[in-house]
Formats: structure tokens, sequence, C-alpha cells
């Protein structure tokens, strides 16, 4: 069943199923802020247990998890994967091996709730010491569960399913933009629609790797964490829109520095849902 309603210019359309569900808005005010005619906003952030990317990709995953198993996931600090998994499995233990990275006063944001979750631990440190300690585990703990570096699932069928939807609803004539890590989210975009770009976010070593290694990847260089994080704060107040600076800050300063040429762009909102907080706090300050 789709319906349609209207709040303050935003329409809505949401997918109501048994799955995950799939929920696109289109933003006037955003689409002025970036001088285009129609901006889409595939809102992942507004799906339950803290929402973001993850929440969709996890879904199936978690399904094959008993309980009590012990998750270890070598990723950034405050990782948004681990973050959604422990509300998810709340009764697994889940070891984060986290990374640090250029992110500003939302990577203290996200690495304080993180810990917060009582079924998490917080491994922080360089990235070299976090690989062995990982490593170390992988041959001491052999009936644990250890993902993917950055939680990555590899084929995600989840995303290739919310692909179609949206393709179903907007048609294939959208330039599409998408915040990349491990580069599942882009590959399952780029099975579906024409024009999708993947706006590189890590490290710079790795997003000089990903950048070989994913067609349509991009951004080798990214604004500074100061620059995102105003860029962020001003789309916040002056269109509503909460986005992390470290992803969704990443894209939106591509599409500044760099507009599309399509008057149409669809953005796929991956950040968890807390952001909205993380943006109340920084606008205090």
């Amino acid at each position: 069943r789709i319906c349609h309603c209207a709040s303050n210019k935003v329409n809505t359309i949401r997918q109501e199923s048994s799955k995950v569900p799939v929920i696109i808005e289109e933003s006037d005010k955003l689409a002025k802020y970036l001088n285009v005619d129609k901006v889409t906003l595939v809102r992942e952030d507004l799906l339950p247990d803290f929402g973001g990317k993850k929440r969709r990709s996890l879904d199936h995953f978690r399904k094959t998890i008993s309980p009590g198993r012990r998750i270890h996931v070598l990723s950034y600090e405050g990782s948004h994967t681990v973050l959604t998994l422990s509300n998810l499995l709340p009764e697994n233990p889940i070891i984060l091996y986290g990374k640090s990275y250029s992110g500003g006063f939302y990577r203290k944001f996200m690495s304080q709730l993180v810990e917060s979750k009582p079924n998490v631990t917080q491994v922080k440190g360089p990235l070299l010491g976090l690989l062995l300690k990982y490593y170390r585990a992988r041959s001491l703990h052999t009936a644990d569960l250890f993902m993917n570096f950055g939680g990555a699932l590899g084929n995600d069928s989840g995303y290739k399913i919310a692909a179609q939807t949206v393709f179903d609803i907007i048609g294939n004539t959208a330039d599409h933009f998408v915040p990349v890590a491990s580069g599942d989210l882009l590959n399952s975009l780029r099975s579906t629609f024409n024009q999708v770009t993947g706006v590189l976010t890590q490290q710079w070593y790795l997003r000089l790797i990903q950048r070989i290694r994913l067609r349509g990847s991009t951004g080798i260089f990214l604004a500074s964490i100061q620059y995102r994080e105003n860029l962020v704060k001003d789309i916040f107040k002056k269109t509503g829109l909460a986005l992390d600076p470290v992803f969704m800050g990443s894209v939106l300063a591509f599409c500044k520095r760099t507009p599309s040429k399509n008057n149409h762009i669809c953005l796929w909102i991956t950040c968890p849902g807390t952001v909205k907080k993380y943006l109340s706090n920084l606008l205090q300050e």
C-alpha cells in the first residue's frame, strides 16, 4: 500500500509492507538550497532501530545469528553498523574495533552513544593495532562471528529491492548520490539506475583504494570536517533536514562544489536518526 501526504511542502511516499519500508520525500527547500529543480530523498534515517543504511542491510543478517553469539566488527569509532546491531541484537555481545577518523564533534557524539549500549565493547586506536587485535581474536575465538571490514555484507539484496521500489516510483531520470564506505550500496544502486555517484568518505588512503576498485565513485579530495559541520548546520537551520557531517556532509559538499547537470537529484540519506540530537547539541555550543 502506498500513501501520499504533504507536510511543510514535503511530499512523503511510504511503502508499507512486512519488509523494511522505503520512505521517499521530495524537499523543495533543499532543491532551492542546491539550486536544482527537484530533490528526492530516500530517508533511511527514519527507519526503526536508530535507522541508517545498515538497518536495511542487517534485516536478513540478524535472523541468521543465534542469541548470545559474540560479534566482532572492525570499523570506525562510533560505527553506525554497531549502533544498529546493538539495538537489533540486544542479547549478543558486540566488540567494535573502532579506528579514529576526522569526524569532529560527530565522532565524539557517536562514540559516546555506542559506548552507552550495554552489549557493546568499543576498542579504539590506530588501524594497525586494531587489525592485530581483530585477527588475534579471530584465531582465538573461532566460534564467534567476524563481520567483513566496515560491517560490509557483500551482495546486498535488501538494497536491490529498495532500489527497485524507488525506480518504480520516480523512474530512472534522477541523478542519484550516496556516501560510500564499503561500496555495497553503490554497487546495488548501479545495478538499477543509470546515473549514480558514490562520494568516498573514508581516510585518504582508503579513498584512493576505493576510487580504483569501485566504478562510479568520486571524492578523492574531501572538504574539511569544519566546512562539512558548518554545511550540515546551515542545511538543518534552513530546511529542517538533519544530516551527519562525515558521510552525508561529504555528499552535500560534493553537490555544492560540483553541481549535477541533471535538475533532478536523489539523495540516499544513510545516517542514523540520532543526527538530529547531534545537530541540536552542536547549535547550542
